[in-house]
């Protein structure tokens, strides 16, 4: 598992080590829906989305989400693999 908060995009160091470790899920902060800029402080799903295409990890957990990402959840689906995290959730780990 990576356990991935408070990031805007990762190091390349960071990529790395989750390259060569294959997190079975990734929990990753996403406070913002798509955007056109990058993310200064948090992710947006697109940078989550790019980061996974390399990553791969098959199950990712969104955490730290915004009013705004959240009325964009409420009309928008996420892509298979992906889902938001709640309060009280447990998450599986083999």
């Amino acid at each position: 598992m990576a356990w991935l908060s408070d990031t805007a995009g990762l190091p390349e160091k960071t990529l790395k080590f989750l390259l060569n470790n294959h997190p079975q899920v990734m929990v990753i902060d996403c406070s913002h829906p798509p955007r056109a800029d990058a993310p200064r402080n948090h992710c947006d799903l697109n940078t989550v989305l790019a980061l996974n295409q390399v990553i791969r990890s098959p199950q990712v957990i969104l955490t730290h989400i915004s009013h705004q990402f959240d009325a964009w959840l409420m009309e928008n689906a996420l892509p298979s693999g992906f889902e938001v995290g709640f309060d009280g959730m447990e998450i599986g780990v083999a």
